[in-house]
C-alpha cells in the first residue's frame, strides 16, 4: 500500500497530474467543470466503480 500523500515527498508534476485526473473524472461523470471533483475522495464516493 502506498504511503499517505502527506508523508511522501512532493512530485513536481503532481499538481498537473492531479488537475488532469480531476478534469477526466468530471468529464466521465458529466460535470462541466473539474472544480466539482474533490480530489481527496475515493473513486467509489465520486460515482466511479474501480
Amino acid at each position: 500500500m502506498p504511503a499517505p500523500r502527506a508523508s511522501r515527498p512532493e512530485n513536481p508534476a503532481e499538481p498537473e497530474l492531479r488537475e488532469l485526473l480531476r478534469a477526466e473524472v468530471a468529464a466521465v461523470l458529466g460535470h462541466p467543470d473539474a472544480a466539482v471533483i474533490d480530489d481527496d475522495r475515493p473513486f467509489p464516493e465520486l460515482g466511479l466503480i474501480p
